[in-house]
């Protein structure tokens, strides 16, 4: 599976993640999109982000979401990895995921998380 971090403010780049689907179609059988929320956020505008992109992609894949909640994002999306095997996707620029994704971020998934990791490119007219 294909754990896709997303944020509502920031559009996925959907060219990039329809590409990647379409090269691993043989061993991607599934896509689980979520995005990391403080415990005290509204959910409902992520929710429904997270439910458009669901349905999107449910054409040709197994798709559901969810929404974490932790005040801290890195803590939960290790956690959330560690439980579900699979390949965590983020897109490159996306200030929802930016505060998680520091400089440490990459190094620390790969080695403290063994967490396959693939960044997918900024939408060009975001």
């Amino acid at each position: 599976a294909l754990y896709v971090g997303v944020h509502e403010k920031h559009e996925i780049n959907e060219q990039a993640l329809q590409n990647l689907v379409a090269i691993s179609a043989d061993v991607i059988t599934s896509l689980r999109f979520f995005s990391v929320l403080k415990p005290q956020e509204d959910d409902v505008r992520s929710q429904e982000h997270l439910h458009e992109l669901k349905n999107r992609f449910a054409i040709t894949l197994d798709t559901s979401f969810t929404v974490l909640r932790s005040e801290d994002a890195f803590t939960a999306i290790k956690d959330y990895m560690a439980e579900n095997k699979g390949v965590l996707v983020v897109q490159k620029g996306g200030r929802g995921l930016q505060d998680v994704f520091r400089r440490f971020f990459t190094t620390e998934m790969i080695y403290t998380a063994n967490t396959p990791l693939i960044i997918l490119p900024g939408n060009d007219n975001a």
